[in-house]
């Protein structure tokens, strides 16, 4: 498995030199997690690598590590400007902890969303303090992807609530600035699942809410994906 000592940020810039072409440069690395100790992994596995996220002046990065002996999420963050992140904050609970993906909301908060013990959380860490995590369904799922749209969270996940795994989808509302509630969920896909569904993406674009996944209905793997207008999150078209 690929491991990395520790997570660090690398701060850039983008010049326009021509129309056509871009210059980077890469400042100074900010490390975001102390160097690992021999056999502690430090991991970026979100769907979609959703890892880090942005919201006001705030930079904010999460990940799984084992320094601890158990798997557990974390989240660091700092201010744009800051040249270092401040104190690593766990977001998983008791559990064995992967995956975790991000989102920027408003007023320097964000929405996480892991699995732990085969189950899927959703948080919110604000500038002050986090809200309770919320569990997503009551069977076995995986491999969570999360956006956001106003004050709704949309989370797409793998899971197993038949003998296939099939994507679903949950729609959360922001109930106060670190809570969220359930407010629908429906899978993407209506039709019977005759194989296998993994590793969703999800996404909005031009008013669409786009979900990917990897399919495999006929014996092998493709991707397919689906769209549903943002008024009617749970009416997806034919993938």
């Amino acid at each position: 498995m690929h491991w990395i000592k520790h997570v660090s940020f690398f701060v850039s810039l983008i010049f326009c030199t021509t129309v056509f072409a871009e210059h980077w440069q890469f400042g100074t690395t900010i490390h975001v997690t102390p160097t690992a100790k021999q056999g502690v992994f430090h991991h970026l596995e979100s769907a979609g690598r959703r890892n880090i996220a942005v919201s006001g002046n705030i930079i904010a990065i999460t990940w799984e590590d084992d320094h601890t002996s158990t798997p557990s999420i974390y989240l660091a963050r700092k201010q744009k400007k800051a040249n270092q992140f401040g104190s690593a904050l766990k977001i998983s609970g008791k559990g064995e902890a992967y995956e975790p993906s991000i989102i920027a909301l408003a007023k320097r908060h964000f929405a996480i969303t892991w699995e732990e013990d085969e189950y899927i959380y959703v948080r919110i860490v604000g500038p002050q303090q986090m809200g309770p995590a919320l569990k997503l369904g009551k069977t076995k799922s995986t491999q969570a992807s999360i956006t956001a749209v106003g004050q709704h969270v949309l989370v797409a996940l793998s899971e197993n609530a038949t003998r296939h795994a099939q994507i679903m989808l949950y729609q959360l509302k922001i109930q106060t600035p670190k809570t969220v509630s359930i407010l629908s969920a429906c899978p993407v896909d209506p039709q019977p699942i005759k194989n296998n569904q993994f590793y969703p993406v999800v996404s909005v674009l031009n008013e669409q809410l786009i979900v990917a996944w990897e399919d495999r209905r006929y014996g092998h793997t493709v991707i397919m994906g689906s769209e549903s207008n943002l008024n009617q999150v749970c009416q997806f078209k034919p993938p």
